[in-house]
């Protein structure tokens, strides 16, 4: 087997904050779903909040955390995880006043919502939902379920007239006729897959799973994977704006790709580590900022995707980090010239930590002959907080 010595060379600065990618906007209890309905709207461990010039302000409180949220040109609907004795709430007035509105659904745990014209659909670990909205009020959620082999729901997403939906363990599936039945769309997959998102870009659907992100460019009728050399990273979240991709993982933080999907790079430096899942992504609608919704208490984290864009993570010279890759040898060879103490984390293709190592100011060797990974991943981290990251190949 090939192997590379990488030469890192570490130069700080006076300030590490001052270059970092990402930023930390809110330490809201975790946002797992955002929306944008004329600003950005995030729900949370404990509630609904708007993002007005990057402060976030509480729209609604809730003593369950808020799983989803969705919206049309006049209503928005929030679904919980069912434990306040509501799954689901509604507001017309731009989330300045909340109804319940989960009249049929129980105290089902709410995954996933969406909406489209006078129609709402819920993906709940009971099945999937409807609610229709006759012109005065909407109706009683109904389960619609027929052909499904699972109430397992992980996402729910609405294309015109079709209905889509993400399982936990068995792909995806479509309804073209209101949810009366549904039918199998996993040619490209293995059909065990949990898909945990679905994202709508022009005519192409991008799919996030446990088994990668997949791309379909037919209405879901066959699926190609766009993540195959990140070698079986856990997807939770996805988002797109025109060729730029962003996917985010369970453990392994978010990768970009600019030439959409055929190229993949982590874009992790400003995070807090540990990296815990992100289970939400978003573009503005200019394309401008991404934001990244994490679990626990990591709150919510915003970053300007020109410089995500323009920065690649295996840094030049212009950059204070760098890496270089030598012929063939077993070696990792670390310096840093700085007069503080960094640490070093080596990851495989899945995310597991396989070694991790602190350096004081010189120039260090470290011997990788153990790991047999075609690809390894590096963070360089300074008091928690990723300063760099990349990727290099090994054979």
């Amino acid at each position: 087997m090939k192997k590379q010595l990488l030469l890192i060379s570490i130069t700080f600065l006076t300030s590490i904050d001052s270059h970092a990618q990402w930023f930390q906007t809110s330490n809201i209890n975790g946002s797992y779903c955002f929306d944008f309905i004329g600003h950005l709207v995030a729900a949370s461990g404990n509630g609904v909040y708007q993002n007005s010039y990057n402060t976030w302000i509480q729209d609604l409180s809730t003593p369950c955390p808020v799983n989803a949220i969705a919206h049309n040109s006049e209503y928005i609907f929030i679904g919980t995880n069912g434990s306040c004795g509501n799954a689901a709430y509604w507001s017309n007035d731009n989330g300045n006043s909340w109804w319940e509105g989960g009249s049929g659904l129980g105290n089902t745990l709410v995954t996933s919502l969406d909406m489209h014209d006078d129609t709402a659909i819920a993906g709940t670990l009971s099945g999937v939902y409807k609610s229709v909205y006759n012109g005065l009020s909407w109706s009683t959620w109904s389960a619609v379920n027929s052909g499904l082999p699972t109430a397992d729901i992980s996402s729910v997403a609405i294309n015109n007239s079709d209905f889509f939906v993400g399982t936990n363990g068995f792909g995806v599936y479509i309804s073209s006729n209101g949810g009366i039945t549904w039918s199998a769309i996993n040619t490209g997959l293995t059909g065990s897959e949990s898909v945990r998102d679905i994202l709508f870009n022009g005519n192409d659907i991008f799919i996030a799973t446990s088994a990668g992100v997949y791309l379909s460019s037919n209405d879901g009728s066959s699926w190609s994977s766009i993540t195959s050399s990140l070698f079986n990273q856990n997807f939770f979240s996805v988002a797109v704006n025109s060729t730029t991709i962003f996917a985010g993982t369970d453990s392994s933080g978010i990768f970009l790709s600019t030439d959409y999907g055929i190229t993949w790079n982590p874009v992790n430096t400003g995070l807090e580590i540990p990296l815990t899942t992100v289970w939400s992504l978003a573009t503005t609608p200019n394309g401008a900022y991404v934001y990244a919704g994490f679990s626990a208490n990591h709150g919510v984290f915003k970053a300007t995707v020109s410089e995500l864009t323009g920065i690649s993570e295996t840094a030049t010279a212009a950059t204070p980090f760098s890496v270089y890759a030598n012929p063939a040898t077993h070696q990792l060879v670390i310096r840093n010239t700085a007069h503080s103490e960094v640490r070093l984390q080596l990851y495989n293709s899945i995310g597991q930590l396989l070694l991790q190592e602190r350096f004081s100011e010189g120039t260090f060797i470290l011997n990788i002959a153990d790991y047999q990974n075609p690809v390894l991943f590096y963070s360089v981290l300074c008091e928690n907080i990723i300063v760099q990251s990349g990727k290099f190949i090994t054979n």
